[in-house]
């Protein structure tokens, strides 16, 4: 498994919250959205070591 499918895991596990909001608040969602894929991005590349 690539770092990035084993991010894309970790990400999908404890970003879950992030990911969904209401529908109501797309006016602000591309600036919202740009500044997730940054923090995203940023963890993805700390090493990432899976708790025991």
């Amino acid at each position: 498994m690539t770092r990035r499918e084993r991010f894309r895991l970790y990400a999908s596990a404890h970003f879950t919250a992030l990911a969904d909001q209401p529908a109501a608040d797309r006016r602000r969602g591309t600036v919202e959205r740009q500044t997730r894929r940054a923090t995203l991005s940023r963890l993805s590349r700390l090493a990432h070591h899976p708790r025991p």
